[in-house]
């Protein structure tokens, strides 16, 4: 009864999240699909996408459209496509144009049908008769300066080889005719010149196509220009307000009389909007401007001034918000923050945040719809201060110093069915301190990325004590955990318009290692992987991927997890600060927040826990693989499926895939008005597919259906637990 209670109030939430407003069907005949036929060597893909005339547009390809309460979002993502002959006749031309850029100069394109459907709509055909392709021949420099400067020529002749060398199609000898590569080249020549210090540089091309040879001949004639140094910086003060120039004129590095690069104005332009505090950044190198048609050229400034244009943003603000958890515990929450982006000025960072929360002990979600019953108010309470010092050491280098003071009842807590009344209600008063250095280095290839180091020291002391009248056991001790934290990563992730973008990417990647030296009171060497990656499918659809693992090498505890199935107290206690878990909105979104992997009584914090008090203990190795496909469905709402794998295991030993705990699901993201991407995941744990062929996982693996004897046969079923996680979060997954 429960389970379908919850299944009907996840699917009415989801159906008020879509809406219920259906789309107006246009007048005309709606285009059901375009096929185009006899595009092989240019893909059937790519001449779809350059086209007008589309077929009319459905999430899972309208097999949602007769589906209760489902079909509502389909109603509602739907883009229609209706026939236009007078677009499908400029189509065709696009078409050809299209082929032609590519080398296909005896391309035939004309429209095959338009076929009527029984449904009412039609199917266009647009048929292409692609000829043979036009092939990359001489490619040939004109460089008056190539014996004054031998290194430049180098460089530039090294880019003509990449241009001739590009990848060339199945069974054809050369690359083909181009035109995109062709003027990307030129950029591309172009911008070596500028970043060598040549701000005027010119790239012009002739091209001689040979029909009969079906080769075209390339020439690239190159101006360089006068060698250029920067000038002074042009900076208004009045911009600036309290925002002190030294730090500013620090980040942008960029010394009058040096060579002229146009990557350093680039790199300059990120450097400032690292610094948090401007909300517009523009910086310009005011070179000659060209003369109009007929008019004499003016002489060109060669020592060429850099002026610089920002809009800072409020430098102090005030933050606050309420809210509420609902899981294997209830809680309502506060928290009130305040920022001072110039703090004593200098541009440092002071940050603080007040949280509070107050749990009904032991309240759960399933508690709520039968016999709600509250025998104790947990109070939680957290302070938290940051401070950021830009320009430490070096120009680009931040110094990072950060408190956190809490009190808590940790989420790993296992709560019986019934407490009894001498239940000991545990929590921790937790001290975490952290000081180190964050560096970005800028690149400019690749089209622009980022590479981190960000080491760390860091300190963890944390202090169990009882929330009741009870006493503490005697195994419960105080942790005191330093160590060493170093994070590297390469960030090439960018948007539609091909800019950095670690936010919301579309396109790139995205590699970090993290590793962890402790030592104190656990002593062991922690390492965590991690790539991204994000491919554009179309101008509506973005594939994105993730693969983690991590590995956990002690040395001075850990041994009872591998010698039977109830780990000692202390080994539980570190594994629960040093361990990996998996679950919740941003790792495997079909299970609770860290609820997926081993799972016992924990000793240390529940030592009169009954056999169904099972909770995550963590383990030693963890590997995690999700993938989504990330589509447009309005200018501000995306629609999204996903599928997420990933495990835990108590030892490295026990590394495995047999236990993939597979958990596909559905998820929207809302764009706010006050630049918050809301985001709301429904994840389901598929039967056989968490452990391979068998239909549900023991409880000592996180599974919710079965109970299990001591001797490990199955003794019943419980119906408590409905394989479904609904995840409310900020931002994407990853």
């Amino acid at each position: 009864m429960r389970a379908a209670w919850r299944v009907a109030a996840l699917i009415g939430l989801l159906a008020t999240v879509i809406g219920c407003a259906a789309k107006p069907i246009p007048k005309g005949k709606l285009i059901k699909r375009v096929d185009v036929i006899g595009a092989d060597k240019v893909s059937e893909r790519t001449v779809a996408n350059s086209i007008a005339t589309t077929g009319t547009s459905r999430i899972f390809g309208g097999t949602l459209k007769d589906v209760p309460l489902l079909g509502l979002l389909d109603a509602y993502t739907v883009e229609y496509a209706v026939y236009d002959r007078l677009v499908l006749e400029r189509d065709l031309l696009r078409v050809r144009r299209l082929y032609q850029a590519r080398g296909f100069y005896d391309v035939e394109v004309r429209a095959g049908r338009v076929i009527e459907l029984p449904t009412g709509e039609v199917r266009v055909e647009i048929v292409v008769q692609e000829g043979q392709p036009v092939s990359l021949g001489r490619v040939e420099m004109d460089y008056p300066d190539r014996e004054e400067k031998p290194d430049l020529n180098a460089e530039l002749l090294e880019l003509l080889q990449e241009y001739q060398a590009e990848p060339k199609a199945s069974g054809e000898a050369r690359p083909r005719w181009n035109e995109d590569r062709y003027d990307e080249m030129k950029s591309r020549l172009a911008r070596l010149l500028a970043d060598e210090g040549y701000a005027y540089a010119k790239v012009e091309g002739t091209v001689e196509v040979d029909l009969p040879r079906r080769k075209a001949d390339v020439r690239f004639t190159i101006d360089p220009g006068p060698f250029c140094t920067f000038g002074d910086l042009e900076l208004d003060d009045a911009q600036l307000g309290e925002i002190p120039r030294r730090t500013v004129v620090g980040a942008i590095a960029i010394e009058p009389n040096t060579p002229y690069s146009a990557s350093k104005l680039e790199i300059a332009q990120y450097a400032l909007a690292d610094l948090q505090v401007f909300g517009s950044i523009e910086v310009q190198a005011l070179r000659t401007k060209p003369a109009r048609e007929g008019e004499p050229q003016p002489k060109l400034v060669t020592r060429i001034p850099i002026k610089v244009s920002l809009q800072p943003v409020k430098l102090q603000e005030i933050n606050g918000g309420v809210g509420a958890e609902f899981g294997s515990l209830i809680d309502g929450h506060a928290s009130i923050g305040y920022a001072n982006r110039n703090f004593l000025g200098g541009l440092r960072r002071l940050s603080t945040t007040l949280e509070g929360s107050v749990i009904p002990f032991p309240l759960r979600l399933e508690d709520v719809v039968k016999d709600p019953q509250v025998t104790d108010i947990i109070p939680e309470a957290g302070l938290r201060l940051d401070l950021r010092q830009p320009g430490f050491l070096e120009r680009r280098t931040s110094l990072l110093a950060s408190a956190e003071g809490k009190i808590y009842l940790p989420r790993t807590t296992s709560i019986p069915e019934v407490v009894p009344e001498d239940y000991t209600i545990v929590g921790y008063r937790e001290l975490d301190g952290a000081l180190g250095l964050e560096r970005k280095f800028r690149f400019t290839e690749l089209g622009g990325f980022s590479l981190d180091a960000r080491p760390f020291f860091r300190l963890t002391v944390a202090d169990p004590f009882p929330y009741n009248d009870q006493t503490l056991d005697p195994a419960y001790n105080r942790v005191l955990i330093p160590y060493l934290d170093f994070t590297f990563a390469w960030d090439v992730r960018k948007n539609r318009e091909g800019r950095p973008d670690p936010v919301d990417p579309e396109l790139g990647f995205y590699i970090a290692l993290n590793t962890q030296f402790a030592f104190g009171d656990a002593f062991d060497v922690r390492l965590r992987p991690e790539v991204r990656a994000y491919v554009p499918i179309t101008d509506r659809v973005v594939l994105a991927g993730k693969w983690a693992s991590g590995y956990l090498f002690p040395f001075n505890y850990g041994a009872s997890l591998s010698a039977g199935p109830e780990p000692d107290a202390r080994d539980q206690q570190l594994l629960s600060f040093r361990g990996f878990f998996s679950g919740g909105p941003y790792s495997n979104r079909g299970y609770g927040y860290r609820d997926l992997g081993p799972h016992a009584k924990l000793l240390f914090l529940s030592p009169n826990a009954t056999s169904d008090g099972l909770a995550p203990i963590g383990g030693f190795g963890m590997w995690e693989v999700s993938g989504e496909v990330r589509f447009l469905l309005t200018d501000t709402i995306v629609g999204v499926t996903f599928l997420d794998a990933s495990d835990v295991v108590r030892t490295l030993n026990d590394f495995r895939v047999t236990h993939p705990h597979l958990s596909p699901g559905v998820g929207l993201r809302y764009a706010s008005p006050v630049g918050i991407k809301l985001r709301l995941d429904l994840g389901v744990r598929v039967p056989y597919l968490q452990r391979v062929g068998e239909r549900e996982l023991a409880p000592s693996e996180g599974g919710p259906a079965l109970i299990y004897d001591n001797m490990g046969n199955e003794i019943g079923q419980e119906h408590d637990n409905f394989p479904v996680a609904l995840n409310l979060a900020i931002g994407e997954a990853f």
